[in-house]
């Protein structure tokens, strides 16, 4: 069996030695941390650095320190502004670095993420979507794609439909680069009572991979189950997913730190490890083998 890697924790919420202590007892045995500290006023991910002229430089100090510490139980993905004054040099180094495998935008929720309902929230995302193909991130997403550096794009929130034609606009003018849609691409319940239509836009999100450059983090999962563990109506819509794009291009992502509330770190990969509705081979794919094909790590 392939090594069992997690494509998204904010390690940074737990520290380096609780996140092992919690990778062994659960049978983890990669992560690739997303090292998030919040937003600064001008709601650019932090943490950062500020450079001459405005914009901010991203930073992962504890991300890099484990990484150091245990290169065989860490990698990281790290962010870049498009206002950056070095911006090609930046995600070029993103690709000399072999721990740092790729980079993420993500949308500013200037509410808290369980605000779903929040009309501002909406607003944000709806922005962001607009700036992604607006012109703004042409620079950024062609150096990306001449290094080959994968790029995870997050076009949906909390109770906050996916704004999935942008993935589409920038996949289809950047066919080499690597797009993971990140977080599933669909409206994320904010709480137990503020719950969307949960699989309403899995249509179009299959629909995507037509694209053969998108894939799809499977991330946030658990939000959507209505039936407890092993959460059979998500297995449904997971074997939809698998069907349209392939296990190839699936990789799961627990997000656990901001998702107890759903399931526990082992409940949101096991359900997946013990699926007989999936192959083995799919079930490789999804828990680890997409991350060492499309990030390029082999843990």
């Amino acid at each position: 069996m392939m090594p069992i890697i997690d494509a998204q924790v904010h390690l940074n919420m737990v520290g380096i030695e609780a996140g092992l202590v919690a990778m062994d007892a659960c049978g983890i045995d990669a992560m690739v941390i997303d090292e998030f500290r919040g937003f600064d006023p001008r709601g650019r991910p932090l943490p950062a650095v500020p450079l001459p002229g405005g914009s901010v430089r991203h930073v992962q100090p504890l991300a890099e320190l484990a990484v150091t510490l245990h290169p065989e139980r860490f990698a990281y993905i790290t962010r870049a502004q498009p206002d950056d004054p070095d911006l090609e040099r930046v995600v070029a180094d993103v690709a000399g670095r072999p721990a740092c495998l790729g980079l993420r935008i993500l949308p500013f929720v200037p509410h808290p993420p369980s605000a779903g309902e929040q009309p501002e929230n909406e607003a944000a995302v709806e922005a962001l979507a607009r700036t992604l193909v607006g012109g703004q991130y042409d620079d950024y997403f062609a150096f990306a794609e001449a290094a080959r550096v994968p790029v995870f794009v997050q076009v949906n929130g909390i109770g906050i439909a996916g704004r999935l034609d942008a993935i589409r606009l920038i996949a289809a003018a950047h066919p080499a680069l690597p797009v993971v849609l990140d977080h599933m691409g669909v409206a994320m319940p904010g709480s137990r009572t503020h719950r969307p239509d949960r699989f309403a836009q899995f249509e179009e999100v299959c629909a995507l991979a037509e694209l053969p450059n998108v894939h799809l983090k499977w991330g946030h999962a658990t939000r959507l189950a209505e039936q407890p563990y092993p959460f059979p109506d998500v297995r449904e819509v997971l074997h939809r997913v698998v069907a349209a794009f392939g296990s190839a291009r699936v990789m799961w992502a627990s997000d656990w730190t901001l998702d107890l509330e759903w399931s526990s770190w082992a409940e949101s990969m096991g359900y997946i490890r013990e699926d007989e509705g999936l192959t083995a081979r799919e079930r490789d794919d999804i828990l680890g083998g997409t991350v060492e094909r499309v990030l390029g790590w082999s843990p």
